[in-house]
């Protein structure tokens, strides 16, 4: 199911956003939209894959790998997207 990830760190820094995408990029997904991050929004990055799992698991698992990497996570929320993205975003997880 295509879902999009969306998550906050809490150093707001673009710095860590980036490390934090580059982390998740690796495991397959990718970011949504691409462009610049704006830190002043609630949740400023966001990836999305079509993943196999609960959205509600995978969330559990983004905000670990995140705190491994010492990127102080505040929040992750997942959402199913109604239909696929473009193919230039989609990747599988």
């Amino acid at each position: 199911m295509w879902t999009v990830f969306r998550f906050s760190l809490a150093s707001g820094d673009a710095r860590a956003y980036r490390e934090a995408l580059e982390i998740l990029g690796g495991a397959g997904f990718r970011p949504r939209p691409a462009g610049p991050i704006d830190a002043g929004a609630p949740f400023p990055a966001a990836v999305v894959g079509d993943v196999q799992r609960a959205a509600a698991d995978v969330t559990r698992v983004i905000f670990a790998a995140l705190a491994e990497a010492g990127l102080r996570p505040v929040a992750v929320s997942g959402c199913a997207l109604a239909e696929a993205p473009p193919a230039t975003l989609g990747a599988r997880a």
